[in-house]
């Protein structure tokens, strides 16, 4: 690099984890240029042009749009590709699902892909198979299609992240990784569209730590959670609560007494999420994701539950690896193995690809949540506003939230986050140009850097739980 190029990269970024000492993670970037040109993401969506009138994406139930799931390839040489289709070998609560939603169609995770584990397989009710293209494939139940509405049954070993990023560029996609008896719980509640549920869906519990000193919590709660709360108006705000610096903190045990008091349709978080002990890889699995507070603590999941019944609420938690982790990690490379990020990030891939606790348990609960959003992957401060002109980089996060699972009212999750994953594509425009220029010269590292992760931040947030799911404001 060019030293004038070199001048606009960061010496160092910083995460939203919690590694159990400092509370601010940080670590020297390293090859950046490196870092910024790989291509690890899936490509843009093609477009498609149709004749007819677009069908509306909100309604699962039109074959035009539809609702299926994936689920591992099964290689039991007696399961006929008929059974496949059916999934009779998917877990009791799946099958009932599927026998409440007959016409859903039910595709395969190859598991041996060669394409960047993205690989799907459709069986047939009547015995044949073929392998739909996520990039081109039509939307619907039709024999050549995808489900608009998708939701993968199974843990993130069986059926990577990786699929997951990938059905997000065009899909509105959930999952499901969760035992019995709370899949069954799940289900139970999915089918009667959480009839009787106590939440009070026009109201919303906001959550935003701040640790000061131009921490990584200080950046979140600024530029998501503020945002995210100065959207809600004088129908939400009297039911709500924002947890803040300024309103006394935001404590764990805080939290817990407003998810009592205001029994939230919303919950939104932005913390640190716990990724220590890394000595003691069970513990730090039990831990992974937990939300970090102003106090220094942290809730398990039994002692949420303890206190609060979720009952149809949702939970969106902007912190590291509070959805889960992988066993690799999409950021090697851009920053030095030894900092603190890369030692942190090479800790929590060494545990697998996991789901986190959290999610799991607030969506098996005998009143279980409808849906959970967060992260597989650490925010960096550069992902969520503009480096220069400090503008905010998460209008995404309260389109989803607010414009589309608020306002819009019967607006499914997965339809609603369509707001949030849109940029991948313009993201992906962009660095394709920003190579171009640098090829002529030009000094682009930052902003290739820039681009990459943001790409990466908003492909790496998932939604567990069925991506039909809605509140209901009936």
């Amino acid at each position: 690099m060019s030293g004038g190029d070199a001048a606009d990269v960061p010496e160092s970024l910083s995460i939203n984890a919690w590694a159990g000492e400092e509370v601010s993670v940080s670590g020297r970037v390293g090859e950046t240029l490196r870092w910024a040109l790989q291509t690890r993401l899936p490509p843009p969506p093609k477009k498609k042009m149709f004749a007819t009138e677009a069908p509306d994406l909100t309604d699962w139930q039109d074959d035009r749009v539809g609702w299926g799931i994936v689920l591992p390839e099964n290689p039991d040489p007696n399961l006929s590709p008929k059974d496949k289709a059916r999934g009779v070998d998917a877990l009791d609560p799946i099958q009932d699902l599927l026998a409440d939603r007959p016409d859903a169609p039910v595709l395969r995770y190859l598991t041996n892909s060669p394409n960047r584990r993205t690989t799907l397989m459709r069986y047939t009710k009547d015995g044949g198979s073929f392998q739909p293209d996520i990039a081109s494939s039509p939307r619907g139940i039709e024999p050549a299609g995808i489900p608009y509405y998708v939701l993968i049954c199974g843990s993130p070993r069986e059926i990577p992240w990786d699929l997951q990023y990938a059905l997000n560029t065009r899909f509105a996609t959930g999952r499901l990784d969760l035992t019995e008896p709370g899949l069954a719980n799940y289900v139970a509640a999915l089918k009667t569209g959480w009839a009787g549920s106590e939440a009070r869906q026009a109201g919303a519990v906001v959550w935003a730590t701040d640790h000061g000193r131009g921490d990584m919590s200080e950046t979140m709660r600024l530029y998501v959670a503020e945002p995210l709360w100065n959207t809600f108006d004088k129908d939400v705000k009297p039911h709500s609560a924002l947890l803040d610096k300024a309103s006394g903190g935001a404590t764990t045990p805080r939290l817990l007494e407003a998810l009592v008091d205001k029994r939230p349709g919303l919950v939104a978080t932005t913390s640190h999420g716990v990724t220590f002990p890394a000595d003691d890889p069970e513990t730090m699995a039990a831990n992974l994701g937990l939300l970090f507070g102003d106090d220094h603590t942290f809730a398990q999941p039994e002692e949420i539950l303890g206190r609060w019944k979720p009952d149809g609420a949702v939970w969106y938690a902007h912190a590291c690896c509070s959805a889960g982790c992988r066993d690799d990690t999409i950021f090697e490379d851009l920053v030095d193995g030894g900092s603190p990020v890369g030692t942190l990030l090479r800790d929590v891939a060494e545990l697998g690809s996991l789901t986190a606790p959290l999610p799991k348990a607030l969506l098996s609960a005998e009143r279980p949540l409808r849906a959970f959003v967060g992260h597989v992957e650490p925010t960096f401060d550069w992902s969520i506003r503009q480096p220069d002109t400090r503008q905010a980089l998460t209008a995404g996060i309260t389109a989803a939230l607010w414009d589309r699972l608020f306002l819009e009212k019967s607006c499914p999750i997965g339809h609603a986050f369509r707001a949030f994953y849109e940029p991948i594509g313009t993201l992906a425009t962009q660095r394709e140009s920003l190579k171009g220029d640098r090829n002529k010269g030009g000094k682009v590292t930052a902003q290739l850097l820039q681009v990459q992760l943001r790409a990466r931040d908003i492909a790496s947030t998932v939604i567990l739980g069925d991506p039909t799911v809605r509140l209901d404001f009936s």
